[in-house]
């Protein structure tokens, strides 16, 4: 729904409102939006927008871009163009607090490309990258690009030898060293990767191995790399022979310590069809070296603690799905996600797509102490999402991880401040409510010192005006209005109840 009114917005006279400012954003009807979004750094904080637009057709089979950047407030910072290739299209787009990166593929003449601009809007890395036929179809299967705050960007993408594996490209944007990792030639298993944190030294990915789509033999393993040299740090091995486990969420502390958030399972199990049984912590040193190692049996440590499902009596745990692992000033950690339940898809069974479908429902949080030991476990309602699944075999939660990557659940973001003592965790809310006309928010679960309270923000969606959201500056949301009968959009700042 975002890119319909992104590009509504880039065709149509708009009308700015902040607060009593009033601003006219002119000169982009004649315009091609390709791509728009936020700029937006690690704690997701907002420095401004852009907006990328094919402006013209040239010969040669080039065609002309132009990207265009605004502050926070909408006030104009730059609008530059680009002289790229027929056939370009955007896959991913990232901010690093120094550069907005973007990844595209050119099908037709197999490359991927790693455009990158500055703050000014001028171009600061223009690459190229040969790929076979193959390695450009399975490029939708995860995120592939990740920027490190004022460091630089991981490009991931497949690479087919003789078995399958990855390649990850480092591209630095603050002068220092590029570099390229890739999985040996000589592998005699399938590997794919995912980036899973970043700080200003370390890079820390998940790789996953598997001997086929469907074998039971898998594994998964945690990479360091030193951001400045390339150099694999340490590789952990969770062997599904001595140690299954999956690595839900990474995080890197200010000692540059890698704690692990995931799910374990009985030995001899494995992740993508067998149920875990329970939720683990660890954290390791730059060495590989394990600090502490916690587990919390989902039946034991859990189930008695855990919130039934808002609105039912339901005491079934059904399963998690993390979105985010946080830390806050005091040490504490806190994980965010949301309850969901794989069912069968009765339109799937009569000849639809998927045999299967997601229920989503609460969104939750387990505050953990600073030795990972569960302190509190909140859940809070909102409205069901159903969505088909992405694959109708294995576990729920091996298709949760696929299904997020196609941004199948309700949570956006989450912000914090600078001393950790404030963040909030954005979903997005459906409300049906008896005997009155459904309504749509977003749901903003806030932790301050200690405290959470929740707060919403509704939007006008019925035939006259639709609203979308996109994040705005610390303690705002950005909101879109757009009016069909005045055929402009309006825009403006909302505040949090912080």
């Amino acid at each position: 729904m975002k890119q319909k009114l992104l590009f509504t917005l880039a065709c149509l006279f708009v009308s700015i409102s902040f607060y009593a400012q009033q601003k006219k954003l002119t000169g982009i009807a004649a315009f091609d939006l390709v791509n728009s979004g936020a700029l937006m750094d690690k704690k997701n904080n907002v420095d401004g927008y852009y907006f990328f637009f094919q402006a013209d057709k040239l010969k040669n089979k080039k065609r002309e871009y132009a990207i265009r950047m605004l502050d926070n407030s909408l006030n104009e910072i730059a609008t530059k163009s680009y002289i790229g290739d027929k056939g370009l299209s955007v896959l991913t787009t990232k901010f690093n607090n120094q550069a907005l990166m973007y990844s595209l593929v050119n099908e037709k003449e197999k490359y991927f490309k790693l455009l990158a601009f500055d703050k000014q809007g001028n171009v600061q890395i223009d690459r190229n990258i040969p790929v076979e036929k193959k390695e450009i179809k399975e490029r939708y299967s995860r995120d592939i690009l990740m920027p490190i705050d004022d460091k630089g960007f991981l490009f991931n993408f497949r690479k087919n030898n003789k078995r399958s594996g990855y390649t990850l490209e480092y591209q630095a944007t603050d002068g220092n060293k590029s570099w390229s990792y890739s999985t040996p030639k000589d592998v005699k298993m399938n590997f794919e990767a995912t980036p899973m944190a970043a700080n200003k030294n370390y890079i820390a990915v998940m790789e996953y191995a598997y001997k086929s789509n469907f074998s039971k033999d898998s594994d998964v393993h945690l990479l360091l790399f030193d951001i400045h040299t390339g150099k694999l740090q340490f590789k952990k091995e969770f062997t599904k022979e001595e140690d299954p486990r999956f690595l839900s969420n990474v995080y890197l502390d200010d000692e540059n310590n890698v704690v692990v958030l995931g799910e374990y399972f009985e030995a001899k199990d494995n992740f993508v069809r067998d149920e875990s049984l329970g939720i683990y912590t660890q954290v390791y040193n730059v060495n590989g070296e394990l600090i502490s190692n916690s587990k919390n049996d989902w039946e034991k440590d859990i189930k008695p603690i855990m919130p039934s499902e808002i609105g039912t009596n339901d005491k079934n745990r059904g399963h998690i799905f993390f979105n985010d692992f946080v830390k806050t000033k005091t040490g504490e950690y806190f994980a965010i996600g949301e309850r969901f339940r794989k069912i069968a898809n009765a339109w799937g069974i009569i000849g639809g797509t998927s045999y299967t479908q997601l229920v989503i429902t609460d969104a939750i949080m387990i505050h953990f102490n600073s030795d990972f030991s569960i302190k509190d476990i909140q859940a809070f309602e909102k409205g069901k999402s159903r969505v088909d699944s992405m694959i109708d075999f294995g576990s729920p939660q091996y298709n949760a991880h696929f299904m997020s990557y196609k941004g199948a659940f309700d949570y956006k973001y989450t912000q914090f401040d600078e001393r950790r003592n404030k963040f909030y965790s954005i979903f997005y809310d459906f409300e049906r409510i008896k005997g009155e006309q459904n309504k749509y928010a977003y749901k903003a679960i806030i932790y301050n010192d200690g405290e959470i309270t929740e707060d919403k923000i509704y939007m006008k969606n019925d035939y006259d005006t639709q609203t979308y959201v996109m994040p705005g500056k610390i303690g705002h949301v950005l909101l879109l209005e757009y009016d069909r009968k005045q055929k402009s959009v309006l825009a403006r700042l909302a505040k949090l109840n912080l």
